[in-house]
């Protein structure tokens, strides 16, 4: 399934507040520590509309769309300038959405605002992958909506596999356990194979098992926060 069942979506939150957790525990100031535990508690609202919107519960769409829209305003402040332009555009094109019912749009949307806050947690500043692995998160939400159109876009897809690619290779080495890092590297390169073939059929699942993955590399990395953004 493309969407997370209500157990998987109470691992997921959980799984969140450990990196949170491990984040704020291993900063090398308290500056950077409260900024990145600020930039993901500002990206929860659009994690939930993301996938709330693949769904076909109107009322919790319009909810989570509100809760967005609360949220708007301090999450914008957490953001460099760069970041804040794309965050207006992306934002824009969330109420254009809401505004025509138009719910794939929405999840896109959402996806892009994750995004953006993601690009600015301060990874350098001792929150190791936090970076990487948040925007496996997002890449994992994007594929979702875009496999879920009535037509696929597959560049968008291809494009899309080749970013959550990049952000793995970027963090790989990161992951001491052998077989963890074997898992991903089978997911990431069916993800590839699957969107290469434009076969639905084959990449549905394999999404869902990337998302799994990305829990499971949010704990590993809770967990050895002292290695964290360190070569194996």
């Amino acid at each position: 399934m493309l969407l997370h069942n209500a157990m998987s979506s109470m691992v997921r939150f959980a799984g969140l507040c450990l990196v949170l957790w491990a984040g704020q525990a291993v900063a090398t100031t308290p500056v950077a520590a409260s900024h990145d535990g600020k930039v993901l508690a500002a990206m929860e609202p659009f994690e939930t509309l993301a996938e709330t919107a693949l769904t076909r519960h109107g009322k919790r769409i319009e909810s989570a769309y509100h809760a967005a829209q609360a949220n708007r305003a301090g999450a914008r402040a957490l953001l460099a300038e760069a970041h804040a332009g794309a965050f207006d555009v992306a934002f824009k094109r969330l109420d254009a959405a809401n505004a025509r019912q138009d719910h794939l749009e929405e999840s896109l949307a959402a996806s892009e605002l994750y995004k953006q806050l993601a690009l600015s947690l301060d990874g350098a500043a001792g929150a190791g992958a936090l970076k990487q692995v948040n925007l496996l998160d997002y890449a994992g939400f994007r594929l979702s909506a875009l496999l879920a159109a009535a037509a696929p876009d597959w560049q968008a897809i291809a494009a899309t596999v080749s970013e959550a690619n990049a952000d793995w290779t970027a963090i790989r080495q990161q992951v001491a356990n052998a077989k963890l890092q074997a898992r991903m590297d089978d997911v990431q390169r069916r993800l590839a194979e699957a969107a290469a073939r434009r076969d639905p059929v084959k990449l549905k699942p394999v999404i869902q098992q990337d998302l799994d993955l990305v829990d499971v590399l949010e704990t590993y990395f809770a967990r050895h926060k002292q290695t964290a953004g360190k070569p194996a």
